[in-house]
């Protein structure tokens, strides 16, 4: 770790290295898409539209009470 990087451990292996953020104050984080496992991303990416097709295949109920809460 140096002034203008970073690196991430884990279980004393590292993990990544990556340029620090110059914007940003101590301690802030920066959310790494590439980082996150699949279903993180996957959650994170989702849209209401996304939710209310998903919601069609699941039950016809479930469909119109997404489309109410949206």
């Amino acid at each position: 770790m140096t002034k203008n990087t970073v690196e991430i451990y884990k279980d004393q292996q590292r993990l990544a290295l990556h340029d620090r953020h110059k914007k940003r104050g101590v301690g802030h984080r920066i959310l790494m898409l590439s980082h996150l496992p699949e279903n993180s991303k996957a959650y994170l990416e989702s849209t209401p539209q996304m939710t209310l097709a998903q919601a069609k295949f699941s039950h016809p109920d479930l469909h119109l009470l997404i489309q109410e809460l949206l």
